[in-house]
């Protein structure tokens, strides 16, 4: 992308195409957005991204693109008068309530809103099935729902959509370890006991034992609910400070 030219711009000039040669509409996905309140509050630099994702989703005409239009006495070059892509903007639902700091420059983030609830057991199934295909078969991934949801087969099921993503990353990234084409039942019956055990342990790779503590003491409740802290209570704890609290 040109020095000058903005997100904006750069979205309608360029129109994709599928294989039939159809227009298609791109979509942009800002996982973890909750650290645009966060790690990103005091930086300069999320303030103009913020600028430009406005401009983006209500499909503003950017200050910069119609100034330099006016200068050159020049109507804009390509259509804006629709938008050419979707935005999803993905945080914990405890960050959710922040969204409303930038309903003047983004009013639509007050509309569309989609929390992430419990699936029931087919839709944990199409979850696992859809975008495994040729790596998982339709046995297997039921299985995997089975032992999600912890239950015997039943549509009543309810499963977690986020221990659901674990135990499929986890069960992937152990079939690339292996160096097997697919997620077989063995695979899954060998992972069962340690799968979610390996995921948290490595979750600590690199941190102090005081951070784990603290993780484990002061972040989760008795009930085993997660809970905040003041970030200066932590650091003062012996965490290791801002860059390692970041939220996952």
């Amino acid at each position: 992308m040109a020095d000058r030219e903005t997100l904006w711009e750069y979205t309608h000039r360029v129109v994709l195409w599928d294989k039939r040669n159809n227009p298609v509409t791109p979509v942009l996905a800002f996982d973890q957005f909750e650290e645009t309140f966060t790690l990103g509050r005091s930086r300069a630099s999320v303030s103009g991204l913020l600028t430009e994702l406005a401009d983006l989703v209500e499909n503003y005409i950017p200050a910069e693109v119609r100034s330099r239009a006016q200068g050159n006495a020049a109507t804009i070059p390509f259509p804006h008068d629709e938008p050419h892509i979707k935005v999803v903007f993905s945080l914990r639902e405890d960050f959710v309530s922040s969204l409303d700091t930038l309903r003047k420059s983004v009013p639509s983030v007050m509309h569309n809103r989609c929390p992430v609830a419990r699936m029931n057991g087919e839709q944990a199934f199409l979850a696992v099935r859809e975008p495994g295909r040729g790596i998982v078969d339709e046995g297997v991934a039921r299985r995997i729902v089975e032992f999600v949801a912890s239950t015997g087969e039943s549509r009543d099921q309810e499963v977690d959509p986020a221990l659901l993503s674990v135990v499929c990353r986890e069960l992937n990234t152990r079939r690339i370890s292996e160096e097997r084409n697919t997620i077989t039942e063995d695979l899954l019956e060998h992972s069962r006991a340690g799968i979610l055990d390996d995921f948290y342990e490595r979750s600590f790779q690199g941190l102090s034992n005081r951070a784990r503590v603290f993780v484990e003491d002061r972040l989760l409740t008795s009930g085993g609910r997660r809970c905040t802290v003041p970030l200066d209570d932590a650091i003062q704890a012996g965490s290791p400070g801002r860059r390692n609290l970041r939220p996952n």
